[in-house]
Formats: C-alpha cells, structure tokens, sequence
C-alpha cells in the first residue's frame, strides 16, 4: 500500500534512464543552463528523484554524457535507495500485476524498470520516462509493454513519451519559450516547491 503520508505533500517525480538521457538531448547544458538550475532546485526541494539502478545505468551506458556527470555530482541528494518495503511491494503487488516487467532475455544484472516501478507505486511518485504506452491487443507479448503500461496496471502516476519533459516542467510551473536560443524562462513557481 502506498504511503499515506506522502499522498497529502507536493507531487514527487521519479525519474528514469532514458528520461535523463533525452532531457540533456532537449536542453544541451550550454544553451539552457536554467532549466538544468531550475531541475537542481527541485531536487534540493526533495522534489524529483531517481533510483540507484538509474544512476549504475547512466554510469555504466551513458558515461559520456553530460547528464551523467551532473547525475554523480548530486547523486547524493537525488538518488532513493530502496528500502525493506520497496522490496515487498515489488513482490506482493507489482510483480503479480505487472507480467512482462522482468524479461528474461535481458542477460544484465542492473535493470532499473521494476524497482522505479515499485517505488513509483509505493511512495506515489509519478514516474517521468521517454518510452510510450504501446496499445495492448489480446496477443501482445507481455515483454514489449512499456513503464507506461505497467504503471497503469498498478495505478501509478506517468508522464511519458517525447513531451514528457515539457508536460513535467508544465506541472512543475517553468515556462520555457524554445523560439529563442536562449531559454526565457518567465516564471518559476515558487509555490511549488515550498
């Protein structure tokens, strides 16, 4: 069961691998360095997050990225280590629910997916990824869906797909004007992060 507490605070993100790694394809660090400062604050306010499976990922596959390095540098602050009851929730309600989440083709140890699921589930979080929902037909392998579809199935919170960077910085209030070369932000909420 989720975490009553955090269900009456101020939404919390959860971020996954692709989502950083398309964020630094959106906004180059040397053209929109105040959208990269706006996502900083947010995680000094406890707002986003991500997992630590995300970060071993980036580390190990996006090396020379620059999201990566600024990932490490606020590892500290921005990385969940899961906890006892992550783990349970993963067994008793994602895993059940979720067939396909775990695709043993994948030969790797570090596979992020069910644990941002877990999480984003448990602590409701919304969970923020690049891949998109795909639509389920009766003879859909269980292993091409997406962290949309198993988000859905556990009645967690996603933002996904291409826009799901705008669509976040639009619930976080950054208003972002990509007609100019360098960004305008016109207003940051403040609200939303006290």
């Amino acid at each position: 069961m989720p975490n009553e507490a955090l269900t009456q605070q101020k939404p919390k993100y959860l971020i996954d691998t692709c989502a950083f790694v398309v964020f630094e394809e959106l906004y180059p660090f040397d053209s929109w360095e105040a959208v990269w400062n706006f996502l900083l604050e947010l995680v000094d306010a406890g707002v986003v997050r991500t997992t630590d499976d995300v970060v071993e990922e980036l580390k190990r596959r996006f090396y020379n990225l620059k999201v990566t390095d600024w990932v490490k540098k606020h590892e500290y602050k921005i990385k969940i280590v899961p906890k006892k009851e992550h783990y349970e929730y993963l067994q008793n309600e994602v895993y059940p629910k979720c067939d396909g989440l775990i695709n043993p083709n994948i030969t790797t140890t570090l596979y992020a997916d069910p644990m941002l699921v877990a999480i984003a589930g448990y602590e409701n979080f919304t969970l923020i990824t690049d891949e998109a929902e795909i639509d389920v037909q009766p003879n859909t392998n269980s292993f091409k869906l997406k962290l949309p579809n198993h988000c859905k199935k556990i009645n967690a919170k996603c933002i996904s797909g291409r826009y799901a960077w705008p669509k976040f910085f639009n619930e976080t209030g950054l208003v972002v004007n990509k007609f100019k070369t360098v960004p305008n932000v016109k207003s940051i909420n403040n609200t939303f992060l006290k």
